[in-house]
C-alpha cells in the first residue's frame, strides 16, 4: 500500500507538469455595440502567457470572423468568444465572453461639395454688362465645370468591393463596405426673375473616406436673347451695315450661339431705326429695345463629377456609422 502511494506521489508532478502547471490569463475588450455598414472590425485579444488566442464568433448569420476581423453581416446579437487551451507550460485561461449588438443602419446625412461636367448640346448663356451696355456670352455644355453645393441620404442598402486588406497573408483581401448616397443639389440666384436658376439630383459612390463618385441629372438655366431684342438687332444690323460690319441679321435672327456676342444693348450713334425707327438716327444712349433682353431658359443634362462629403449626423443626432 505504501509503494502504491509512493509512486502516485512520484508521478503527480509529472502529470500536472504534463498539462500545464501555470495559469494564465485573457484579456479581451469588448469593442462596443456596431451600426450595420460599419466596415471590419479589429478585435484585440491577448494572454498573459504571450500564446495565440483563439476568437469564435456566432452565430454566423449576425457576424464573422477571420482571424481578428470581424465583419457584420446582419442586425442582431453577435457573441464572440475568446479562449486559450494553454500547453505543457501553462493551463487553458478561462474563457472571455463579449456580446455586442449590431444595429440597423440609419441613412445619414452629408453636405456634398463638389465639382462636376456637365455633358449636353453647347449653348450660350448671355449676361448683360451695366457697364458697357453689352451682351457678353459663355458656353455651357460639356467639359463646362459646375460647383454642386447640396444635401445627400445615405441609401439602406449594402454595396461591397474586395479591398486589399493591410493583415496578415491569410486574409489579404476583405468585403470593404462603400456607402451610396441619394443627392439633390439646388441653385438659386438674386439677379435673375427665377429664384431656382438650376438644380442637380443622382447618387454618389464613396472612393475612399472623404471622396465620392457622384452622377446626376442636371437642369442648368441660361439666358437667351428675346425674340424682340433679336429682330430688333437685326433690323439695325441691316440698315446700318458699315457701323455693324461684324455681325449678320439673318444669324441674328436665328439667335445662331455666339450670334450676340459683344453687340450693345444701346444705340450707338448714327445708328438708323434705332429706338424708335424712321431714317433719323436715334439719340446715342437710346435703348435698342424697351422689353426683356434676355430670356430664361433651362437644359438638361448629365453630370458626372467628384464630391467631399461632410457629415451632418451630429447636427441632426443621427446615429453615425463607422465607415
Amino acid at each position: 500500500m505504501r509503494n502504491h502511494v509512493a509512486a502516485v506521489l512520484f508521478f503527480a508532478p509529472i502529470l500536472c507538469f504534463g498539462q500545464g502547471t501555470m495559469p494564465q490569463t485573457i484579456t479581451f475588450a469588448n469593442p462596443g455595440n456596431q451600426t450595420m455598414g460599419a466596415g471590419p472590425v479589429t478585435l484585440a485579444a491577448t494572454s498573459n502567457s504571450a500564446l495565440a488566442v483563439t476568437l469564435q464568433a456566432t452565430p454566423a448569420s449576425v457576424c464573422t470572423l477571420m482571424g481578428s476581423m470581424l465583419t457584420l453581416v446582419a442586425n442582431g446579437t453577435c457573441t464572440i468568444t475568446a479562449s486559450q487551451g494553454g500547453n505543457a507550460t501553462y493551463a487553458a485561461a478561462a474563457s472571455v465572453t463579449q456580446i455586442i449588438t449590431i444595429s440597423p443602419q440609419f441613412p445619414g446625412v452629408d453636405l456634398v461639395l463638389g465639382i462636376g461636367s456637365l455633358i449636353t448640346s453647347n449653348r450660350t448663356s448671355y449676361t448683360v454688362n451695366t457697364t458697357t451696355n453689352v451682351l457678353e456670352g459663355g458656353q455651357i455644355g460639356r467639359a463646362s465645370p459646375q460647383l454642386l453645393a447640396g444635401v445627400s441620404f445615405q441609401l439602406p442598402w449594402d454595396f461591397k468591393s474586395r479591398t486589399k486588406a493591410n493583415v496578415s497573408s491569410a486574409h489579404k483581401w476583405d468585403d470593404m463596405y462603400r456607402p451610396m448616397h441619394a443627392f439633390v443639389s439646388l441653385k438659386f440666384s438674386t439677379a435673375t426673375n427665377t429664384p431656382l436658376v438650376g438644380y442637380t439630383f443622382g447618387l454618389t459612390y464613396r472612393l475612399q473616406k472623404y471622396l465620392d463618385f457622384l452622377v446626376g441629372y442636371t437642369l442648368t438655366e441660361f439666358d437667351e436673347p428675346s425674340p424682340g431684342f433679336a429682330a430688333a438687332a437685326a433690323l439695325v444690323v441691316a440698315n446700318n451695315p458699315t457701323l455693324y460690319p461684324t455681325y449678320n441679321a439673318s444669324t441674328m435672327n436665328n439667335n445662331h450661339a455666339g450670334a450676340f456676342d459683344g453687340f450693345p444693348t444701346q444705340c450707338v450713334a448714327g445708328a438708323l431705326y434705332c429706338g424708335g425707327g424712321g431714317t433719323t438716327p436715334a439719340a446715342k444712349g437710346t435703348s435698342l429695345y424697351t422689353g426683356s433682353i434676355t430670356e430664361e431658359h433651362f437644359r438638361g443634362g448629365l453630370m458626372i463629377g467628384i464630391s467631399v462629403p461632410i457629415s451632418l449626423n451630429g447636427l441632426f443626432n443621427i446615429p453615425k456609422a463607422n465607415q
